[in-house]
């Protein structure tokens, strides 16, 4: 559904600015920035996704000066806050279960997605 929301007369339609590193196949170099007309917001344009950052970026953060950001350490706290439900990555390195955070696949699947997973993508 989210996908049919955003650009909609529900969307406000934001777009990014141009960075010249990011939204390099938009048009003008912008992205969307989906953000909801509606009573509770954008909530309803987003797809749910859990996504954590790459750990080089954490990398750098720390050897900046951050002391504690370094990907080993923030990977702690991803994993105490995770309670994944896919057996195949609850009890792994880098994920855990019993945490506040809920994270799973959909529990449904379409031919679309079904056809992205086969691709590869």
């Amino acid at each position: 559904l989210a996908a049919y929301l955003q650009l909609s007369q529900l969307d406000w339609k934001y777009k990014t600015e141009p960075q010249g590193t990011a939204c390099l196949g938009m048009n003008n170099g912008r992205c969307n920035w989906p953000r909801g007309k509606v009573l509770g917001g954008s909530s309803v344009l987003n797809y749910m996704l859990y996504v954590r950052g790459n750990k080089k970026d954490y990398d750098i953060w720390e050897s900046l000066g951050n002391k504690g950001w370094g990907s080993k350490e923030v990977l702690y706290y991803f994993k105490k806050s995770e309670d994944n439900r896919n057996p195949y990555l609850g009890r792994n390195y880098y994920h855990s279960t019993g945490g506040y955070l809920t994270v799973q696949e959909a529990p449904w699947h379409t031919p679309l997605a079904a056809a992205f997973i086969q691709a590869g993508v």
